[in-house]
């Protein structure tokens, strides 16, 4: 997955791991749009009460640093809190973001630039990345 992300991002761009391994951002030297870089701080009900996490203003502040990618992890049973995982795709990366591809359980959506909307307001098909 770094290598995958690391090919296509310059350093010092942000990306959000959603929940999966935040070594991502150390690997291909990109920024983290948020302070709590371990997922479960945002997906977990219990780490967010007790750090007094502010879902909606935290993900708003997230997505307002504009993450060029952002790596969610898919498989069932995965850590995302219904309320979370909610916000995530219906409030931004619906909007915002494709479904660049998968590697196995781990869906890569990329942002949406206005040159990608004026190349192909279609939108463009979604690719299986070889692992």
């Amino acid at each position: 997955m770094a290598e995958y992300v690391g090919e296509r991002v310059q350093p010092g761009e942000y990306i959000y791991v959603a929940n999966y391994q935040p070594i991502i951002y150390f690997i291909t030297e990109t920024k983290s749009p948020t302070r709590w870089a371990f997922p479960q701080f945002l997906i977990s009900p219990e780490f967010r009460g007790r750090l007094g996490i502010q879902l909606r203003e935290e993900m708003a502040s997230v997505f307002g640093h504009q993450p060029r990618y952002v790596i969610v992890q898919t498989r069932e049973g995965s850590l995302l809190d219904p309320a979370y995982y909610r916000l995530l795709f219906t409030e931004y990366l619906d909007a915002d973001y494709e479904l660049e591809g998968t590697i196995s359980t781990i869906a890569v959506y990329r942002r949406n630039s206005p040159a990608d909307r004026l190349l192909d307001p279609t939108g463009s098909e979604t690719r299986f990345i070889e692992e």
